[in-house]
Order: structure tokens, then C-alpha cells, then sequence
């Protein structure tokens, strides 16, 4: 039995899904070449998915749930019945690992994630919770704040004898019924932590809060970051280059600006050992940009896609190397609707 396994959540119903879903178990593969993973396919639209790339999943399984909108519930129910690993890692097909996760000392549980009680929705917490067994306990176990917490997306890291455990006191398959939407998904965030933490039944600590602490501090906007990690070496060290710090710092740079009012990107065309070519995008103003050190830069325009100059030479006199570049990565969320 292997002592860690990866449980993905999947829903993919658009080009953009189709994308995310690969990319987070690329980046499970590039730090854990053989461990178990296991795909929950939450009613996808096979038309997005490519069924013979699903054929060279290493040590991978699918298992497509039939009944719609069931989400965040599926890991904990399906991780009861097929016990992959010892312990396992519960991550959204939006969510994607750049580092190894340390789950040494996590004996029992740990959320990836937590937000405050501001965010907590009391009335809808307590209509689903006696749906348990023994869960009209657990509303006034509720009512002490300091001893839970809700789980951003219901991603967590536990080990199957702690679930075990839960299952056998409150029986989780009987919520079921009662998570078939996005709000009643959310609902559960919620009330997957009261269940969690009710048996330790503590104050809890700020060292024994969540792994990341509040997600916000790792949404990210757009997937370069992502590409960067998995085209890259682990501890690889990247060309960057650095903008200066000024209010507009590439129109100070560039200042042959084509469109001063108007939102401005830099597109960036890179070659790679096999002579691929590929091209990234950033805004402007992004103050640090990394370049793969493996890739060449052929190319650099500044401005809108079609009204642009070309500053190729005065971008690289501005390329850096940043020797910290590993310590910004870290496990990221991209926020799309479902």
C-alpha cells in the first residue's frame, strides 16, 4: 500500500477545463512520478476530454460518477471505498502542486486551505447538518468557532483511517441527497470542516491551522507561472527579467508607446531545444517575468496584438537571475464557474 495517493475532482465542460484538469496532473506527475492517483469524473462533457491522452495516465484510474452536481462530497465518498493510499491528497482539476506537500506529521487531517467565519453560512449549516447520524450534535459544536473552520473547495489531506473514522460516527454518504448544487457545494466547504474537526474538539491553534493558510495568497490569473514549473527542471535557475519600479514601468522603458491609454501586453517568443516555438503574454506592469533558461528569446513586442513595437534588445538588457525563484511556487487555485 502506498503511504500517499491523489484524489482529482473533474469537471470539464469548455475548452479552458479541458486545459486545467491535464495541467494538475502533470504537476502531481513532475514531483510524484508513480503515485496513485485517482480521477473522479463529475459528469464532464466528453466532448472536451481526449479519451486516448486518458489511456497514457500513468498509474492513474477514472471513475466517472453518473449523478450531477454532487462535486466536493465525491472524494471523501469514493476515497472510502477505494483505499488507494494511506493517505491522500483531495485537489480541484484547477488546482495545481509546484512542491512537494510534507504530509509527514499529519497524523490525522490538514486542510490545504481555510476562510474566516465571516464567510460561514449558519442557517443552511444547520439544515443539512442533522441529515447525519448523531449530527444535530454537531450544531452545537458549531457554535464554538474557535475549534473549526471551513475548507476552501473541501481539499484537504487525510488519512483513511481518520475518514474511516468520521464515516463510521456521522455516515457521510446520507448527505448525498442534499449537495446537487453549486450553493448546497458550498454549503458543504462549510460543514466538511465542523464534521472534521468535531472529534478533535479543540481550540485550534494558529500552528495547526491549514497548510496554506487563506487561498487568496495563491489564486493567480493566468497559467504562466504553471507552464514555467513544468517546463523547467525542479530547482532549475531562471533568466527573469525585472521592470524597474517606476508607476508605468514599461511605458518608462518603451517610450515609443503606440497606445499610452489603453491596457498593453508584451508578447514573448520563445525557442525551446527541439526548435518549438512558443509564445507567452504578459500584461504590463507584471514586475517580475520568467524565461525558461533552456529556451532562447527570438522575439519581443510591446503594445496591443495589432498595434505594437518590437523591443527585443532593450528587453534583454533588463534579464536578471533570481537564485530564490523556487521559494515563490507554491500550490495555486484558478478560479472558473462550474
Amino acid at each position: 500500500m502506498n503511504d500517499l495517493g491523489f484524489i482529482i475532482l473533474r469537471h470539464v465542460n469548455s475548452a479552458r477545463s479541458k486545459e486545467l484538469w491535464y495541467l494538475s496532473y502533470q504537476c502531481i506527475r513532475k514531483l510524484y512520478p508513480e503515485n496513485p492517483i485517482l480521477i473522479i469524473d463529475d459528469h464532464s462533457n466528453y466532448n472536451f476530454i481526449d479519451t486516448n491522452l486518458e489511456k497514457q495516465l500513468v498509474n492513474t484510474t477514472i471513475i466517472k460518477n453518473t449523478k450531477v452536481g454532487r462535486g466536493e462530497i465525491l472524494p471523501y465518498l469514493y476515497y472510502l471505498e477505494y483505499k488507494i493510499a494511506e493517505k491522500i491528497i483531495f485537489l480541484q482539476d484547477s488546482s495545481f502542486i509546484t512542491k512537494k506537500i510534507d504530509v509527514s506529521n499529519i497524523k490525522n487531517f490538514k486542510s490545504l486551505w481555510q476562510f474566516v467565519h465571516i464567510f460561514d453560512r449558519p442557517q443552511q449549516q444547520k439544515n443539512i447538518l442533522p441529515k447525519l447520524v448523531n449530527g444535530s450534535k454537531l450544531i452545537h459544536f458549531a457554535n464554538d468557532k474557535r475549534k473549526w473552520f471551513g475548507s476552501t473547495g473541501a481539499q484537504i489531506i487525510i488519512s483513511h483511517g481518520y475518514l474511516k473514522k468520521i464515516d463510521d460516527m456521522y455516515d457521510l454518504k446520507r448527505l448525498e441527497p442534499y449537495i446537487k448544487n453549486r450553493p448546497q457545494r458550498m454549503i458543504f466547504e462549510r460543514i466538511i470542516g465542523i464534521i472534521l474537526f468535531s472529534l478533535e474538539d479543540k481550540v485550534i491553534q494558529k500552528y495547526e491551522q491549514s497548510y496554506f493558510g487563506c487561498r487568496r495568497n495563491y489564486q493567480i490569473g493566468n497559467l504562466n507561472k504553471i507552464h514555467q514549473f513544468l517546463n523547467n527542471d525542479i530547482g532549475i535557475v531562471n533568466k527573469q527579467f525585472v521592470a524597474p519600479n517606476t508607476k508605468n514601468s514599461y511605458n518608462y522603458i518603451f517610450k515609443n508607446d503606440p497606445c499610452r491609454n489603453r491596457v498593453k501586453y508584451l508578447y514573448i517568443t520563445l525557442i525551446d531545444k527541439e526548435q518549438k516555438k512558443h509564445t507567452v503574454t504578459y500584461k504590463e506592469n507584471t514586475r517580475v517575468i520568467n524565461i525558461n533558461s533552456n529556451h532562447t528569446i527570438e522575439s519581443v513586442y510591446y503594445g496591443l496584438k495589432d498595434n505594437n513595437i518590437e523591443v527585443t534588445e532593450l528587453f534583454k538588457k533588463y534579464i536578471t537571475k533570481d537564485n530564490n525563484l523556487q521559494n515563490n511556487l507554491g500550490i495555486y487555485k484558478i478560479k472558473i464557474g462550474r
